[in-house]
């Protein structure tokens, strides 16, 4: 018994536009927020006397600035300075048409997710237990997750497993992996459509603040079982395989593994 009939969770009778989709995961309200504490950010380097050449930025610069980041994360050029270039090899108006190479740099040098006096007093939290090591990222972080699991409910079969985010000067390095070095992430994937329906940042923390090991709490942390309902079966790898797990999730789901063939396959679909 799901908690929601399976699948998207979307009205098939609205006219969805790549934009309207892209919405659902990055709102409006985070990318304002988003904006401000840019502004905020760039006003407080400016007052430290970085030489940093500034104007307020707007909403649709914002989205400018997210479309070009995403196309350099698919097209990859030589030196950033290509997507600008108005004659061959390479030809992308939509850079040099809507935001000059300076003000792209200016946001990028500038960028900041969470609120910057926010930031000061998480970091004189440092080196006690009340410190968030995602602190800066938070803001996108928390918006996506949950828009991840309110837009769609998974089938039957789910996986837990890790994934990696390629960064190239980003530990931890998975020698395993198709992608070695990055970030971290754990996800709860719909194992018919590889939609990640949740997800956590690894931060190298060995213990979970239950007491029980990271092996347990990945698992319990991306399982908030009212939402999913019950009846589901989950597929792990030999990491996640306790016992422990089987007894506090035998009334909503069955735990599977270790089955290498599956994880095996997952990886190929994703």
């Amino acid at each position: 018994m799901p908690a929601r009939v399976p699948g998207p969770a979307l009205d098939p009778s609205t006219a969805w536009s790549p934009l309207s989709l892209f919405r659902l995961f990055f709102s409006s309200s985070v990318v304002q927020r988003l904006v401000d504490n840019t502004n905020a950010n760039a006003l407080m380097r400016s007052q430290a006397g970085k030489k940093c050449v500034w104007k307020e930025l707007t909403g649709r610069e914002f989205y400018i600035f997210l479309a070009m980041t995403i196309l350099s994360a698919v097209v990859h050029v030589a030196h950033v300075l290509d997507y600008w270039l108005k004659e061959g090899p390479y030809d992308f108006p939509f850079a040099a048409e809507n935001m000059s190479q300076e003000r792209f740099e200016a946001i990028l040098w500038s960028l900041h997710l969470s609120d910057p006096e926010e930031d000061e007093e998480n970091e004189r939290k440092r080196n006690t237990t009340e410190y968030d090591r995602l602190f800066k990222i938070k803001p996108l972080y928390t918006d996506i997750s949950a828009a991840c699991k309110a837009h769609f409910q998974p089938y039957r079969n789910i996986s837990i497993d890790d994934r990696m985010v390629a960064f190239k000067v980003m530990e931890p390095h998975m020698r395993d992996q198709p992608i070695k070095w990055g970030y971290k992430l754990l996800v709860l994937a719909d194992s018919s459509t590889a939609y990640i329906w949740n997800f956590s940042v690894c931060t190298g923390e060995s213990e979970s603040t239950a007491g029980r090991g990271l092996s347990y709490s990945s698992v319990m942390d991306l399982l908030p079982l009212p939402l999913l309902g019950q009846g589901y079966t989950l597929f792990v790898d030999k990491l996640h395989t306790l016992p422990s797990l089987r007894i506090c999730s035998r009334k909503t789901l069955a735990v599977v593994g270790p089955l290498e063939k599956i994880k095996s396959a997952f990886h190929r679909r994703s």
